[in-house]
């Protein structure tokens, strides 16, 4: 009973992943915009959201990135905040100027986790902070909380 509850609240389903642990699948054509300049770093986080079910944008650049997100509808961004062309700060403040794109969470990357880079994340209009190297785990907790309303995992 209280399984359906939550699925009702949530609109997802509750599935078992194979390693063990829950996940809540996305509603049909949920699609995340991945921009990073690392080609293995897009690929990566491609190929973890493909299988669990959600539409995927790839761009290697931040132009590329932000005519994406004025051609398509995006619900969430994966942006690294070195990118080729604009950075993800500038990237942000331009999203979060755009009626289109001022409540769509933007999740900035970095593998740097200086305490500046964390304020300026903030400060520009970035909804979280995602470090690499990633685990996946990290990855679909951001997801949740700044998609869906989800609690942070334990």
């Amino acid at each position: 009973m209280e399984k359906k509850n939550i699925k009702a609240l949530f609109k997802f389903r509750l599935n078992r992943e194979r390693r063990g642990s829950n996940r809540y699948e996305p509603e049909p054509n949920t699609t995340i915009l991945i921009a990073d300049e690392s080609r293995s770093v897009v690929d990566t986080l491609d190929k973890m959201l493909t299988q669990a079910g959600y539409s995927t944008i790839v761009c290697l650049n931040g132009d590329g990135a932000l005519a994406k997100v004025k051609q398509e509808t995006i619900h969430f961004i994966f942006l690294n905040i070195v990118l080729p062309e604009m950075n993800g700060f500038k990237m942000t403040r331009i999203l979060r100027q755009m009626p289109k794109s001022k409540n769509i969470p933007i999740v900035l990357m970095s593998s740097s986790e200086q305490p500046t880079d964390r304020f300026w994340i903030l400060r520009v209009g970035a909804t979280d902070f995602l470090a690499k190297p990633f685990e996946r785990r990290d990855v679909f907790e951001k997801i949740d909380v700044n998609l869906h309303g989800l609690p942070a995992y334990d």
